[in-house]
């Protein structure tokens, strides 16, 4: 990045000590990350910007996570951490760990280590069905049920069944 395109950057950035956030003060995307154009109608995100300039290229396969942003935030595009542009606060990770630090509903789920019904998710008790993990125990009891109403349902049917024939064969039928 040319030195008068650094300083137009850190013109739009409210500097502080390295423990604290640097807030971002120029456009802001309707996510609420800070926004900067580098030319060429292309404008890129103010906090990997900040990361490159104190740290180096990104590596293609990792994004930006704002570690000073916390499971604790729940203002979504308000949060002021996306406007934070502190390389001291920035790291590369992959797009996984990213989301499973946040309060995405894939994190939430993910942190849970019992079942809606306090069954463990353990090895022993859980088994994966499409990405979803699955208890073993009411599983087992869902089975329970669902063949207890169709046991039911079967000699309801059978009952009626014998109930035709014999009158078919009472009324002289074959």
């Amino acid at each position: 990045m040319r030195l008068d395109e650094r300083l137009r950057f850190w013109s739009f950035v409210l500097l502080g000590d390295e423990d604290i956030c640097w807030w971002w003060t120029g456009h802001r995307a309707t996510q609420g990350y800070g926004r900067f154009w580098r030319g060429s109608g292309r404008t890129i995100a103010a906090h990997r910007i900040a990361y490159e300039l104190y740290r180096g290229p990104i590596p293609r396969t990792l994004t930006i996570d704002h570690r000073c942003h916390t499971v604790e935030c729940r203002e979504g595009v308000e949060c002021a951490h996306r406007r934070c542009v502190n390389p001291a606060h920035l790291e590369a990770v992959t797009m996984r760990e990213n989301l499973m630090r946040g309060n995405s509903s894939a994190a939430v789920n993910a942190a849970k280590t019992h079942c809606i019904h306090g069954h463990p998710f353990d090895e022993a008790n859980t088994y994966l069905y499409r990405g979803e993990r699955i208890c073993r125990t009411c599983q087992k009891a869902a089975m329970r049920r669902y063949e207890a109403l169709h046991r039911e349902q079967r000699n309801a049917a059978m009952a009626r069944k014998r109930a035709e024939r014999k009158r078919a064969l009472v009324a002289g039928g074959p």
